[in-house]
């Protein structure tokens, strides 16, 4: 099954790769969970959510980015890992 044309298991491990990344740069803020809730107005479920890799949302990732005063590509970048000779982009000469 795919999900608007990505495998459902890519797409899962896509975000459990982007939800790690998310809780890497709280912990090397020293920052628990709910410090960052409460300081950044987010809700605790929502926010085990998006570190679960199970929920992310471009209004969210943008959030985040801002509270890590990075830019959101950061956040996504190197995340995308090609499995096969055939799914990578065509060099050119």
């Amino acid at each position: 099954m795919t999900r608007k044309g990505v495998e459902n298991s890519e797409y899962d491990q896509y975000l459990l790769r982007l939800g790690a990344r998310i809780k890497e740069y709280r912990l090397a803020r020293g920052w628990s969970q709910h410090y960052v809730c409460k300081t950044f107005d987010f809700y605790e479920s929502h926010w085990r959510l998006l570190e679960q890799g199970k929920v992310i949302s471009v209004p969210s990732l943008y959030k985040i980015a801002k509270i890590y005063e990075i830019d959101p590509s950061e956040l996504l970048s190197g995340l995308y890992i090609v499995d096969s000779k055939e799914d990578a982009p065509a060099k050119e000469a």
